[in-house]
């Protein structure tokens, strides 16, 4: 994402990462599209794996700078 034009946009993000780049957390994922202009963020786990929680965007209980939502397969 890093080098993707966003600004007014919804970002989706798969779980998966291409090999050989780096692996970001959800938290660096929505302040990075955040700080792009982006209008919100919408992470998909798009293999099976009985993922049914869909998970947070920080661990410190603080609002998220956008909307961020997360869908699991199931």
């Amino acid at each position: 994402m890093p080098d993707l034009e966003v600004a007014g946009s919804v970002v989706l993000v798969t779980q998966e990462h291409a090999a050989g780049q780096p692996e970001f957390l959800r938290s660096e994922a929505i302040i990075i599209a955040a700080a792009k202009g982006a209008k919100a963020i919408l992470f998909i786990k798009d293999n099976a794996g009985g993922t049914t929680l869909a998970g947070m965007a920080n661990f410190q209980n603080k609002p998220s700078p956008i909307p961020a939502f997360a869908l699991t397969y199931e």
